[in-house]
Parts: structure tokens; sequence; C-alpha cells
């Protein structure tokens, strides 16, 4: 069975956790996988600004630093701004993903200018179908 951690980006109370637990139910996912979502201690309550873009970097690290010691198979960011994830990438050895994430794997070149892209050769990216490029 893969233990997943499941990064919220927000400070919620447990119903707010809830609901974000919730989408899941809108997606067909393995039987197998288990997800534990866990919500920053602190953190903006938007993306408006530099300094908002690293208190998020922060809270999202902290959150996800220790998975792998706490037995996760990977770190899922569940936020589009991938926040946190070339950090946590740097340090873990299990996969960090975000929504945003598979934009780095484009074949369009517009997408290897994103940040996922210049992550050296540590690139993570969930995909049902086969890249085109049989990458």
């Amino acid at each position: 069975m893969s233990k997943i951690l499941v990064i919220v980006p927000f400070a919620l109370d447990a119903e707010g956790v809830a609901r974000r637990r919730d989408q899941l139910k809108a997606v067909k996912l393995e039987p197998d996988s288990e997800f534990h979502y866990r919500p920053v201690k602190a953190g903006p309550t938007s993306f408006m600004s530099p300094h908002d873009w690293t208190l998020m970097d922060l809270a999202i690290f902290e959150a996800g630093a220790s998975a792998q010691e706490e037995g996760y198979d990977a770190v899922c960011i569940d936020t589009m701004s991938d926040s946190g994830m070339l950090a946590l990438r740097s340090v873990l050895d299990i996969p960090v993903v975000s929504p945003a994430a598979p934009r780095c794997c484009s074949p369009l070149p517009w997408a290897r200018n994103s940040r996922c892209w210049r992550n050296g050769n540590r690139r993570s990216c969930a995909t049902k179908k086969p890249f085109p490029n049989g990458a």
C-alpha cells in the first residue's frame, strides 16, 4: 500500500481539511493508495506578493520535510503554485509532486522554462497516458 502525504497549503481546521479530502471522491484512484492530509501550521491567506510566496514555501517545507522519516512513499502538495516543491525535493528521496508539476514534462517550449523543468535531473510527473515523445 502506498502511503501519500498531501500537504494542504493553508492553516485549516479539521473541517477545512475534510473538505479538501472530499475532493478525492471526484477522481478514480488506485485502491491501494492511502492519503493522509496535513495542513500547514501557519502561512499567508493569499498568494499575492513575493512575501506571501516565501511564507508559503517555508510553511509547506516545514509540513513535509519529515515525510520520508514518517514512512510516506510520496508527497503531494495540494496547490497549483508549486510552493515548497523544489525545497522538499532537495531533502527527500521520495517523489514530491504538485498539480502544476506535470507541465515540466510537456514537450512545449514554454513549459521548459518552468521552475519544475529546471530542477536538474529530478523530475516527477503523473499522467494517465504515455508521453507523445515516448519519454
